[in-house]
């Protein structure tokens, strides 16, 4: 009987650990809009908003936000209120507080991503669709793919 009461326990607390490993926050930004949605992964229920500021202005979208693994830091493609497409910027927010820390002016550019600790972007319609490389500290990009036609973009 204790063997049996053990097992369950070990099976409970397995459980348990493995439910809050998928609770991990989904983080989701809206385009012509200051705020951002904090998702719960397990159960899908919206746990909060956070309302974005940036040092650089007033927010008036997010266009992309990605994880940078070693650092653990958020960074995030938005745009500001005076801003346009072309004038799209880079940074790093705190989801806690929902305070941007502007890197710099990235361009028309639709979506960013890390792999192997490097970000990556594609461009808009306006910038001829490139996949690009982003220089992390400053917002400059280097291009490395340039599809032959609008049907092949990203």
């Amino acid at each position: 009987m204790k063997k049996r009461l053990l097992a369950l326990a070990l099976l409970a607390l397995g459980f348990s650990a493995n439910t809050s490993a998928q609770s991990t926050p989904l983080y989701m930004g809206y385009y012509y809009d200051d705020l951002i949605t904090v998702m719960h992964t397990a159960t899908y229920t919206e746990i909060g908003t956070i309302t974005m500021t940036s040092d650089a202005g007033s927010v008036d979208g997010c266009y992309g936000l990605s994880l940078e693994p070693s650092s653990g830091d958020m960074y995030i493609l938005y745009q500001l209120d005076a801003g346009d497409a072309t004038s799209r910027r880079l940074g790093i927010i705190d989801v806690s507080t929902g305070e941007i820390t502007d890197i710099g002016v990235i361009g028309n550019m639709n979506d960013i991503g890390f792999v192997n600790g490097q970000l990556y972007a594609t461009t808009g319609s306006y910038s001829g669709q490139q996949f690009v490389e982003v220089d992390k500290t400053d917002a400059s990009t280097t291009s490395l793919l340039s599809p032959s036609s609008d049907n092949e973009s990203c």
